[in-house]
């Protein structure tokens, strides 16, 4: 929290963050009267395992307590199913809190959610030090592939096996202008496959994960409570539990089960509902995740749209 937020009483903060920062973001979701649309993203946890050492994250191999769980493929092909009879054409992508491509069975994964999802936006997120069935997932239909390059030091120069794999894989498939960086278009779908390395920290201290990052014991005091994620992102773990956001990493609120509901019976269930109008209200207090999980509640490239938002975050992160 910044000096200047301990100066200005919070009944102020709050009233210009809600007007220039979460009211906007609001409105852009579209959310009205409690009517929500179809979730942006479903993530599939489809191993709960990681091989990163990362400090920041609970999932790390040093810190990870979680059972070693495998998502079944007749529990994922029920989910992308359901999607298919809606037309679905958001993110699908293979991450919540572990590594996709130590799952054995993703590419198989991958085909079928092309397959059935023609218009969908396929995304690997990676750490990166596993690619061995990266070129697969490639010619299975992904849309991007974005790896986050760990290490101690920044200077460090990244693997020819992220370096090269435009060139030596990615120029097989592709023409190089139909190469680009960044995420998927707010447009859809244009044509051009992403291709990122992100290099990243890996000590680095981050948001507080709802309470579990193992470097972050103690969340930055929030000014507000509002939080988008419950409002776009569907996230299931490889036992089909539904949460109610990527931050609770051990599911431990549920708000349903793919496994025996259908998925809009659970994204517009009382669970949700819940949790979503105690954002809206500002009240984080409700839940214990909610409370201990300083992320600011609305993405940076909502904040850096305008000058008087950027001022406002930095008053009251």
């Amino acid at each position: 929290m910044s000096v200047l937020s301990v100066l200005i009483p919070s009944i102020f903060l709050r009233k210009a963050q809600a007007l220039l920062i979460s009211s906007k973001r609001i409105r852009s979701l579209g959310i009205d009267a409690g009517k929500v649309p179809i979730p942006q993203a479903f993530f599939f946890e489809v191993r709960t395992k990681c091989n990163g050492t990362c400090a920041f994250c609970a999932a790390a191999v040093q810190s990870e307590t979680r059972e070693d769980l495998s998502m079944p493929f007749d529990l994922y092909s029920k989910v992308i199913d359901e999607l298919k009879e809606m037309n679905y054409s958001g993110r699908i992508a293979y991450q919540v809190n572990n590594e996709p491509m130590i799952f054995k069975g993703l590419v198989k994964f991958v085909k079928y959610a092309r397959k059935m999802l023609p218009d969908a936006w396929i995304q690997i997120l990676s750490n990166g030090k596993n690619m061995i069935m990266a070129e697969e997932l490639v010619a299975a239909g992904i849309n991007e592939l974005s790896i986050n390059h760990y290490t101690k030091n920044q200077n460090a120069p990244i693997p020819l096996r992220l370096t090269e794999f435009r060139e030596k894989v990615l120029l097989k498939y592709m023409k190089p202008e139909h190469i680009g960086i960044g995420h998927r278009p707010v447009t859809g779908n244009d044509g051009v496959f992403r291709f990122n390395i992100f290099h990243r920290e890996i000590n680095a201290v981050l948001n507080s994960r709802a309470g579990t990052a193992p470097n972050k014991t103690r969340p930055d005091p929030v000014t507000m409570g509002f939080c988008e994620f419950p409002f776009t992102q569907f996230n299931i773990s490889a036992d089909g539990t539904v949460s109610k956001c990527c931050s609770d990493l051990y599911f431990s609120i549920p708000m349903g089960n793919v496994t025996n509901q259908n998925v809009m019976e659970i994204w517009n269930g009382d669970m949700f509902n819940q949790v979503r109008d105690n954002l809206l209200k500002g009240n984080r207090d409700a839940y214990e995740t909610c409370k201990n999980c300083d992320f600011f509640g609305v993405r940076g490239s909502e904040i850096s749209r305008s000058f008087f938002s950027r001022v406002v975050y930095l008053l009251t992160r």
